[in-house]
């Protein structure tokens, strides 16, 4: 056996394992698979969105101290332009206009309300070639905020 190969349980040279045991089937299946997809996604502008998708879900529900931190810095009104309803997949709630149909209904989600929550929103619509009404003002304290984006300009 070749001095690289690594025992499947306990991550050690297999010339060193102690457990001398490999890791059951479906573990082994679970494993390739979960490395194949992460291949597939490494890159993708999709993988990107549907991770800030992701961020914006957990952060609105719970961190709830740091989007109320982050909006205090956020500034500027929503343009309405779209592409926030559609970053990763397109909102069911967006209508033919590209406008939000919920938008001043109250029934619009809690991710929803609250984006942008930090800089990292507002680079995924640029990315996606929008422009956000919304910035975020330089922070007093001079922490994670002072490389969040600037003023868009008019």
């Amino acid at each position: 056996m070749p001095d690289d190969k690594k025992c499947e349980l306990c991550m050690t040279n297999v010339r060193e394992c102690a457990c001398g045991r490999q890791a059951p089937a479906v573990i082994r299946m679970v494993r390739a698979m979960w490395g194949l997809v992460a291949g597939f996604f490494s890159g993708s502008v999709f993988s990107r969105q549907f991770r800030g998708k992701f961020r914006r879900f957990w952060t609105s529900r719970c961190r709830p101290g740091y989007v109320r931190r982050m909006h205090a810095l956020r500034r500027g009104e929503c343009s309405q332009c779209g592409i926030c309803c559609a970053l990763g997949y397109c909102c069911p709630a967006l209508n033919t206009t590209r406008r939000c149909s919920i938008y001043t209904t109250g029934f619009r989600p809690k991710s929803c309300e609250q984006f942008p929550v930090d800089a990292h929103d507002i680079q995924d619509v640029t990315d996606c070639g929008g422009k956000c009404g919304f910035w975020f003002a330089p922070d007093t304290v001079g922490t994670a905020a002072a490389t969040m984006a600037e003023k868009p300009e008019k």
